[in-house]
């Protein structure tokens, strides 16, 4: 146990940013919980929409949906989303995952949806960024 307490004063700095960074995960974790929100990664995704009729649901902007996008997904950029969230009414019974950039702009849009009665709403961990990493296929138009 000393060599521990030794550890930490020596390297306090250290030790300080693992704290730091371990408190921040845990926060995120926490919001997430809190928000009500659910996040799947890119393989879940891919059950959703194959095995579960699931629909995926682009709030990025115009451009950035035509410089490539999930295939089949629907284009509904976010600042016009609660204008036409009437014509996503056919969907509310099926999986629908929200996909943003990063992820963090889709746990808003998520929670929306969710308050309009889609039970099945979900966002994609990591967004259209994780799923390019991982090099999942991308459509372009």
């Amino acid at each position: 146990m000393s060599h521990f307490s030794q550890f930490v004063v020596e390297h306090w700095e250290l030790w300080l940013a693992f704290v730091i960074i371990l408190g921040y995960l845990i926060v995120t974790e926490l919001q997430d919980k809190m928000n009500g929100s659910k996040s799947v990664s890119a393989q879940e995704l891919i059950n959703l929409v194959s095995r579960q009729h699931g629909v995926v649901l682009d709030i990025r902007d115009q451009p950035s949906f035509q410089q490539g996008h999930i295939l089949d997904a629907l284009s509904y950029p976010a600042s016009e989303l609660k204008d036409k969230i009437d014509q996503l009414k056919k969907y509310k019974d099926k999986p629908v995952v929200v996909v943003c950039f990063k992820g963090q702009s889709a746990i808003n849009i998520t929670d929306e949806l969710l308050k309009h009665g889609f039970s099945q709403a979900v966002c994609l961990k990591g967004g259209m960024a994780e799923w390019q990493a991982q090099g999942l296929p991308i459509h372009k138009e």
